[in-house]
Formats: structure tokens, sequence, C-alpha cells
């Protein structure tokens, strides 16, 4: 629809970034994306976005990374699904950005910000 233009809408697509993301080192489609030569952008009405990362869980079900525990749930903290390795967001952060995408990164939590906070700033600098 996009090539015969009757394409009705636009749509932006984002990619996930990882094929597991329970699996550190996880970068394949990224990789994947680079050596297809695809980038952000692409065409008029379908377009490439970003690559989707999702960093921590939700706050509505007391699973993004907090430094404090809930008020309502003192025994939680939330989680970050790397935290055992944050240089593992920065390896992403880097690849991403020399494959010329941007990511669409989900962080809730103020833990999980700050880990990829300082993993741009570590991969960018």
């Amino acid at each position: 629809m996009e090539q015969a233009g009757t394409l009705p809408l636009r749509v932006w697509l984002m990619f996930e970034g990882y094929e597991n993301i329970a699996t550190v080192g996880d970068y394949r489609h990224v990789d994947r994306f680079r050596a297809l030569g695809l980038r952000a952008g692409f065409g008029d009405r379908v377009r490439l976005g970003p690559i989707k990362v999702i960093v921590d869980g939700w706050l509505d079900t007391r699973t993004s990374a907090n430094y404090e525990p809930y008020a309502d749930a003192p025994h939680l903290r939330g989680y970050c699904w790397r935290e055992e390795d944050p240089a593992d967001y920065r390896e992403l952060v880097w690849r991403a950005h020399e494959a010329g995408f941007q990511l669409a990164i989900h962080c809730d939590g103020l833990r999980a910000t700050d880990i990829i906070l300082d993993a741009y700033e570590e991969a960018l600098a």
C-alpha cells in the first residue's frame, strides 16, 4: 500500500531491542538491522522508528526499579532486567547509535532511569 500510494494513514514502526529481554549481551536485533542497511526514517507513509528497550517494570504493578521501597509494599523496590550488568545497556546504546537508530527506552523508576542515563553518558562520551 505504501508503494501504491493507497495507505490511508501514517505508520511509525518501532523495533524490539532484544531478541530475548532476559539475556544479557543479546544485540542480535540491532546487528541484523545494521547488516540489512536499515536506519530510522525510510518511507513516506511507513517509517522505521526507534528501537524499543524495556528496562524495568511499571509503577502500578510495583515493578519499576526504585531506590526506595513502595509505600504500600515495603518489601518491593522493583527490578531492572540487566541491573546486574549495566554495561550491557551502554553497549546497546552505542550499537544503536552507530547503526543510526534512536532508542525509545521504557524506564519508570528512578533507579532504572539512573542506569540508562549513565549508559548514555558512557556510550556517547
